[in-house]
């Protein structure tokens, strides 16, 4: 019989992999606290804005009892939250996007709630976690990440009829957050 000797490689090969992969996960983790952060320092909507935010959730039947929340520790507009859901808005964003910006904003991040992509968005920071030595998943999840944003611009020109003004808001939105 044929030996080959292996040697230590392997070992180190096992000890990288499981560095590499705490530290992904624990990045996972991380985001998650700083984000649920977020969301509990977050202050309700005003009136008006809830009351938009109330009508499109129902005219959609995204499915998920939302809450709006206005936060000034963020730059642009997320949708947030497994079992309490809710979309948080910059706090000077309503001030600077005219209404029909902001209803495509909300359709936007309502559109990600609907397709539950909190959970998607979670199983793929796993994945890339587990596979951290893997380039062909990290490709895969920055696809995932990228499908998930054209389906939700989809489903919101979808609603309104209109691609144009919806990017016009896209674009507007992209000047505010830079």
């Amino acid at each position: 019989p044929l030996e080959f000797p292996v040697g230590k490689w392997p070992k180190y090969a096992g000890a990288l992999w499981c560095l590499l992969c705490a530290v992904q996960l624990a990045r996972v983790l991380t985001s998650y606290l700083h984000v649920r952060g977020i969301k509990r320092r977050a202050k309700a909507a005003d009136r008006d804005l809830q009351c938009n935010f109330d009508e499109w959730l129902l005219q959609c039947r995204v499915g998920r009892n939302a809450r709006l929340l206005i936060s000034d520790e963020i730059v642009s507009p997320m949708a947030v939250g497994f079992s309490r859901p809710a979309v948080i808005l910059p706090a000077s964003l309503p001030e600077e996007i005219s209404p029909e910006q902001m209803d495509h904003v909300l359709l936007h991040e309502l559109s990600h709630l609907a397709r539950r992509d909190d959970w998607t968005n979670l199983l793929a920071r796993l994945a890339g976690g587990v596979f951290v030595m893997n380039p062909l998943v990290h490709w895969i999840v920055r696809q995932v990440d990228r499908e998930r944003e054209l389906s939700c611009d989809d489903w919101v020109v979808s609603m309104t009829g209109s691609a144009r003004p919806y990017a016009a808001s896209l674009a507007r939105l992209f000047e505010l957050c830079c």
